[in-house]
Parts: C-alpha cells; sequence; structure tokens
C-alpha cells in the first residue's frame, strides 16, 4: 500500500508557505503592518482559547468562537483571510511552533467553566487595549 503522508505534510508545508509569501504581504499592504500584527496576535489567542474551551473536533463550534472573540476585539478580517491566518495557527500548533508568548496570553482568556476568577493569570493582562 502507498504511504501518503510525505505527500501529504508536503502539501501543508507548500500551503503554509503560500500563506507566508503571498497572503501575508498582501494583508500587511491592505491592513497596514501594525493592525496585520495586532489581528495575527489575536486570531493566534482565540484559536488556542478555541482549542483549550471545545478541545479535539468541533470545527464549526470554535470557528464560531473564533470570529465572535474578534469581533469582541475589533478585529475584522475578510473570510479568506481569517481561514487563511485560522489555518495558518493550526498548522503551527500541529507542528508545535506555538510560542510561549502566546501560552502567557492564552492564560489570561478566563475559562467559561471556571469560576470567575479562575482565568486571571499571575503575568497580568498580557495585551494593552
Amino acid at each position: 500500500m502507498i504511504d501518503f503522508t510525505p505527500l501529504v505534510e508536503a502539501l501543508i508545508t507548500l500551503a503554509v508557505t503560500a500563506i507566508t509569501v503571498f497572503l501575508i504581504p498582501w494583508l500587511r499592504e491592505r491592513y497596514g503592518t501594525e493592525k496585520l500584527a495586532k489581528a495575527q496576535g489575536w486570531v493566534q489567542v482565540a484559536v488556542l482559547a478555541a482549542e483549550k474551551l471545545y478541545g479535539a473536533g468541533k470545527g464549526d463550534e470554535k470557528l464560531a468562537y473564533v470570529e465572535n472573540f474578534l469581533e469582541e476585539h475589533n478585529i475584522i478580517l475578510d473570510t479568506d483571510a481569517l481561514m487563511a491566518m485560522v489555518n495558518a495557527e493550526i498548522k503551527k500548533m500541529e507542528k508545535g511552533l506555538v510560542t510561549m508568548e502566546a501560552d502567557l496570553l492564552l492564560n489570561t482568556v478566563p475559562d467559561e467553566k471556571a469560576p470567575p476568577d479562575a482565568g486571571e493569570s499571575a503575568a497580568g493582562g498580557g495585551m494593552d487595549e
């Protein structure tokens, strides 16, 4: 039987590379570097928070959570840009490329199942609004 794993990994790498090479520069041009960096940071936090809250599977629920989270933080992206950024974050998580900073930021997102003070982090707020 033929093993397609290397082919799938190559396609994933190609997709992430295409996002990095083409989509990110286009978004920088369209939204500005500062706004893009802010949006990427919030997308990363939203994706990690959705994964923490919902666990494996439940992709539609997690995507809805990410969309609502970003809307609450006044981050407005078109559907294609949002999906590309979310997929890039998922690939980073799968490859273990999530930064410690994102983990610290995630710890500042209250767990909806926990009591109100349980989401507090010793690191403070993390991001200033």
